[in-house]
């Protein structure tokens, strides 16, 4: 094959290459500012309550250990009742929210993502 037909099949293919369109995808929508109308929810005093909290009481101590004195006993006392009856995952809190009105308060702790994501998963 000659030098001519190599350079004339790599410029056809090279031109095939760029007008190909990107993949298909749809179209974006235009970006839209919130106008700031919108409402702030009631913070509810009441009702079914799940805790989440971590096991490692020292980590949990250190975390609140600048809190104020009624703060840090509130999460004192809250962490306790979260060892026997609390849920270690947000995720593992929120599946178990059955109806309206629930409340999942988070202890001080570090909560990784992994536990919502199947095992294995490319996403």
């Amino acid at each position: 094959m000659s030098v001519r037909r190599i350079l004339a099949a790599a410029v056809a293919v090279l031109a095939i290459v760029l007008a190909a369109s990107p993949a298909a995808a749809h179209e974006e929508r235009d970006a839209v500012l919130p106008t700031g109308a919108g409402s702030v929810p009631d913070y509810r005093m009441s009702g079914t309550t799940l805790l989440v909290c971590q096991t490692d009481k020292a980590a949990f101590d250190q975390r609140i250990a600048e809190f104020p004195g009624q703060l840090r006993t509130i999460n004192v006392s809250l962490w306790n009742q979260c060892q026997k009856s609390g849920y270690r995952t947000i995720q593992a809190a929120v599946d178990r929210v059955d109806r309206p009105g629930m409340i999942i308060k988070v202890l001080p702790g570090e909560y990784r993502e992994e536990p919502s994501l199947e095992s294995g998963s490319a996403h």
